[in-house]
This record gives C-alpha cells, sequence and structure tokens, in this order.
C-alpha cells in the first residue's frame, strides 16, 4: 500500500513538472536559437512586402532638371505636386500642377526667319495616373501627366517616367525617376518680310526628378 501511494506521488510529481515545462513560452525552451531567428526572420520579410501604401488620400512632391532635345531644345527646372485617391497598394489616380522655370531660345535680335523664346515661368494642370508595380518597400513604377499650360498662351503638356519608390515610414516613400516630356510652347518668329507672328511648337526633354510622397 505505501509502495502503491509513493509511486502515485512520484507519477503526480513528474507530470506536474512536466506540465510547467511545456507551459513555459517556447523561445524560452529554444536554446539554439532558431525560433528567435525564425521570428526575427518573419519581421523582416513582412518589413520587406510592406510598401505603405493605402487605400485613401495620397500625395507628391517632386523637382528635377530637364533637358531639352529636338530642334527647339531649352533646358528647364522644374517643381511639381500631384494628389489625389490611392485606390490599393497599386493604383494612384489624382491631379496637380507645377512650376517650369524655362530658359530662352534664339536671338530676338537675328531677324529674319528667327524663333524665340524668352526666358519665362509656366504653369501646367495635369491630370496624373501612377502604377506602382510592387507591393514592397523597394519598388518599381509608371508615371503618366497630361494635361494643358495656363500660362503665356502655351498648349499641351505630357510626360511618362518610370522611377524606383524607396519606402520610408508610415505612407511615405522618397521616389527617382527618369522621363520624357512633351510641352506645347509658344514662340515668336518673324517672316521673310520681318514680320512679328506668334505660334506654337513642340518641344521635348529628358528629366530627371527627385521627390517625395507623403
Amino acid at each position: 500500500m505505501k509502495k502503491t501511494l509513493l509511486a502515485s506521488l512520484l507519477a503526480l510529481a513528474a507530470g506536474t513538472a512536466a506540465a510547467q515545462t511545456y507551459s513555459r513560452p517556447v523561445q524560452e525552451l529554444d536554446m539554439s536559437g532558431r525560433y528567435r531567428q525564425a521570428v526575427q526572420d518573419g519581421f523582416y520579410d513582412e518589413l520587406d512586402t510592406y510598401s505603405g501604401l493605402q487605400r485613401g488620400y495620397n500625395g507628391y512632391a517632386d523637382c528635377g532638371y530637364t533637358f531639352g532635345v529636338g530642334p527647339y531644345r531649352m533646358d528647364r527646372y522644374e517643381v511639381q505636386t500631384s494628389h489625389g485617391y490611392q485606390f490599393n497598394p497599386y493604383l494612384f489616380i489624382g491631379g496637380g500642377l507645377g512650376l517650369h522655370f524655362t530658359g530662352k531660345f534664339g536671338d530676338s535680335y537675328s531677324i529674319p526667319f528667327v524663333t524665340y523664346r524668352s526666358r519665362q515661368t509656366d504653369l501646367p494642370l495635369f491630370a496624373n495616373v501612377r502604377w506602382t508595380i510592387l507591393d514592397k518597400r523597394i519598388t518599381p513604377y509608371l508615371d503618366t501627366k497630361i494635361g494643358y499650360f495656363v500660362t503665356h498662351n502655351n498648349g499641351l503638356y505630357a510626360s511618362a517616367a518610370l522611377g524606383c519608390r524607396i519606402y520610408t515610414v508610415g505612407t511615405q516613400a522618397m521616389n527617382v525617376s527618369v522621363g520624357f516630356a512633351y510641352e506645347e510652347l509658344q514662340f515668336d518668329s518673324w517672316d521673310i518680310n520681318a514680320n512679328p507672328y506668334d505660334h506654337k511648337l513642340g518641344t521635348k526633354g529628358v528629366s530627371l526628378k527627385l521627390g517625395y510622397e507623403f
């Protein structure tokens, strides 16, 4: 009887100890650190797949320089901002405006047969569509803008750019891009009889831009 009671007490004590051991957190029992490493790897994997792009308002601001190409070659500094709606981690649709500081083209004193444009500050208004390709911390994106100038009797404005988005914090990110722009700008010209007249000409440029998303 005493042996049976003693055996029962020993079994109960062993079971209690085992239960207490199994109830301890897994990380305390993981002497090799594999559990901690798995948690850490999972955290960084999740962080890498997080772009911060959420449904709702989104805004961009960027600045850069456009190198003129083609027959009407004019370099310019640009500052632009866009605001709109982020439908999902990939699609943004909105609108914005810009300030373009354009250098002069031609020589107004060499007439006739001259096309000339003085230094101007031009203001385009545009619709903006951006497609973010991956829902990751670092991802390429495609950006298109199309609109119209509201200054100096200018015309169409359009641009397309390929960029890289780098997530920083919250919904914010840095953007860097290279693109191509087309602008219809007003020029002053003179005919064979040295009579002045105005007309729009298409200008092209390759742009480099750095921006921030908020």
